[in-house]
């Protein structure tokens, strides 16, 4: 566990180490689950109804709506079409559906903390099946393509992400290096064909049950099955349109990508609430099939799971030990491919970094390029009119003839800052929260950046406190509910992010830490009425010592720096606006962007020192991931997430600590 940091960034912090308790929403690839930003929830209820409603009826235009989903279809004629169901004992009501997705959804998430970096041995079967005739009815030659092909794998399973977004990302190498997915030519110059069908991500399926996904599909228990010497609780479920924001892709013969959202069916342990089994479907299509697409696309996956010991780890994990995957894709250029692979999973183990790493220079020269679409100049390196414009809160702004006054300005401003820090007692505001989550273009046709997809508001106390018990002085933010509890995952069980920490971000500006940040005299401005000076600083560095460190994903220590502007206030040299954004962005971890704009008031208390405390924030962070893709894959991409959080503080009062727990 990191140190908690003082000051600066706790809000960042925080959040990180919200995420690294609770990791939010996944983001997988090629039949497997990914991102669909465009059909998110939306809280807010006028947005709803139309996000929806919109929704529904493009995939009606599509045909692509069954009119019934496993969880709705009569119990009669889903045993006759679903023939692992053959046992079942049905259930006689619902009323142990609840306590079954709380148990499964709890060991699916605690399943999930522990995936990542491992390995298994993986022996694959397809069966191709190819139809003489096209959809024409026209007599077609055989392929050439062998009907029965075997080989083997290693199978990774690759923890990665964000601060926000981690994923599993799953993928297999041959002992020639390839994916499988194309012939390649063997040491012995030989040409090994390649299979038609490659499905991954099996131990990833858990993920449709877990906590951050039940919001967005719709369940039904279906009754009790024996599975060799186990009972098992038999659940159907169906992700909901315009809701869920997981579902599989699959790769056409056109090249397209087809995105789907599914069903299916698990079978979870009665005596230990573990996925025993789960079988998925194809359920909804998401995007506009081509006039060329067949409506007979199937993509049917029943995967088995049993409690491993990897070699390496101390954990016992239920992973994948087999997948029977059958396709069927076609279109009217190329007749329908019918097959079933087989795939078999022993010998997991722990692998080195080393040995999963399998960039090839292409996709290596792709995540330089986007390092470079996400890096940014600091503030003092702009020319002014190009401040200007990128800082919108700078319009109206008379330029500064020179840099004559900012010593005068730093050294009044540091004396009001100092003073802050000192007369700062222990305090509690009401405070209402805005969360947000905005799309960002992405994966599944993304809505336009900046269309608001999830909503919610809070309200809560808001504390501040001095702390100095067994060691030096420090101050802390945290939240409360009305019953005196302390909360600090507020919207994060929803997919939100937190911010706090504010009332400390006039600290760059303290005597002591203004030797950390280089500053320029920008010019004169007046706002809400007031004439101020308007100061722009970037942290140093070789010297900053206000300084958030995070924990790369490859274990490294990554140090988290700021740059921004503050408004002083002529006659007091009290800060009345402050902005801050990153100096730089981190790749390691995805973020690519925060911005933090504080508008602060003159509040005053009978019984202590008037203190200048925030009053309005407004909170905008990116997280941008570049990912790439094979032969097999989706493809290369980079995956944008953006929150945005509203903050007003209202009612200081002095806290004396009656109320807390």
């Amino acid at each position: 566990m990191l140190p908690v940091p003082h000051g600066l960034h706790s809000a960042i912090y925080k959040a990180f180490m919200a995420f690294s308790l609770k990791p939010l929403v996944t983001f997988l690839k090629f039949v497997a689950l990914i991102l669909f930003v465009s059909s998110c929830l939306v809280l807010s209820v006028g947005l709803a109804g139309t996000q929806i409603t919109g929704q529904q009826t493009h995939l009606q235009q599509n045909n692509a709506i069954p009119t019934t989903s496993y969880v709705d279809e009569p119990l009669e004629q889903l045993l006759r079409t679903i023939l692992e169901l053959k046992t079942l004992q049905p259930a006689q009501d619902q009323t142990q559906l609840k306590m079954i997705l709380e148990h499964g959804g709890k060991n699916v998430d605690s399943q999930f903390n522990n995936f990542g970096g491992l390995v298994a041995k993986e022996v694959m079967s397809e069966l191709r099946v190819n139809p003489t005739t096209d959809v024409f009815g026209l007599p077609r030659a055989h392929s050439n393509e062998p009907n029965l092909l075997e080989d083997q794998y290693s199978y990774f399973i690759v923890r990665e992400g964000t601060l926000v977004q981690t994923r599993i990302r799953e993928y297999r190498r041959d002992r020639y290096g390839s994916d499988g997915a194309k012939p390649r030519t063997s040491p012995l110059l030989t040409t090994v064909p390649g299979m038609t069908f490659l499905s991954a991500n099996f131990a990833s399926s858990l993920l449709y049950f877990s906590s951050d996904l039940q919001g967005e599909e719709t369940f039904r228990y279906l009754g009790e099955q024996q599975l060799g010497v186990r009972t098992a609780h038999v659940v159907a479920f169906a992700q909901v349109p315009g809701i869920a924001t997981a579902g599989v892709s699959m790769r056409m013969p056109s090249g397209d990508e087809s995105n789907w959202l599914v069903q299916g069916i698990a079978w979870i342990d009665k005596s230990t609430f573990n996925i025993l089994q789960m079988r998925t479907d194809l359920f909804v299509q998401l995007d506009s099939p081509s006039a060329c697409q067949q409506s007979q696309n199937q993509l049917q996956t029943l995967v088995l799971f049993a409690p491993v010991e990897p070699n390496g780890t101390a954990h016992v994990m239920w992973l994948p030990t087999e997948a029977d995957v059958r396709e069927t894709v076609g279109d009217c250029k190329n007749p329908l491919q019918i097959a079933r692979n087989v795939h078999h999973f022993s010998e997991y183990r722990r692998y080195d970094h080393g040995e999963a790493d399998v960039a090839t220079p292409e996709e290596t020269g792709a995540r330089d390029a986007f390092a470079g679409q996400i890096a940014v100049r600091p503030y003092l390196e702009l020319p002014l009119t190009q401040l200007m414009k990128r800082i919108p809160e700078l319009k109206g702004m008379s330029p500064a003839p020179d840099q004559q006054a900012l010593p005068m300005i730093l050294q009044q401003t540091g004396k009001q800052v100092d003073a802050f820090f000192a007369n700062l007692v222990d305090l509690i505001a009401h405070e209402d929260i805005t969360q947000q989550r905005l799309a960002t273009r992405t994966l599944a046709g993304g809505m336009p950046a900046g269309t608001m997809l999830q909503a919610q508001d809070t309200r809560d106390n808001y504390l501040i406190l001095r702390r100095s018990a067994n060691g030096p002085a420090h101050i802390e933010e945290f939240r409360m509910d009305t019953k005196g509890n302390r909360i600090d995952a507020t919207g994060t069980e929803k997919g939100f992010f937190i911010t706090s920490g504010f009332a400390l971000s006039s600290i760059h500006f303290a005597t002591r830490f203004q030797s950390g940040s280089h500053f320029l005299y920008l010019g004169n401005q007046k706002i809400d009425g007031h004439e101020a000076y308007v100061v722009a600083f970037a942290q140093l560095p070789s010297e900053a010592r206000v300084v958030v460190t995070m924990r790369g994903r490859d274990g490294s220590s990554l140090r988290l720096l700021s740059q921004g502007i503050a408004w002083v206030d002529k006659a007091s040299f009290h800060i009345r606006r402050l902005r801050t954004d990153l100096l730089a962005p981190l790749p390691e971890v995805g973020l690519a962007e925060q911005t933090t704009t504080i508008g602060y008031n003159d509040v005053r208390f009978a019984d202590a020192a008037p203190l200048w405390l925030p009053h309005d924030v407004d909170v905008n962070i990116q997280f941008k991931e570049h990912s790439t893709g094979r032969a097999s894959d989706l493809g290369s991409r980079v995956t944008d997430q953006t929150f945005r959080n509203i903050h007003h503080y209202s009612n200081y009062l002095l806290y004396d600590g009656a109320r807390l727990k």
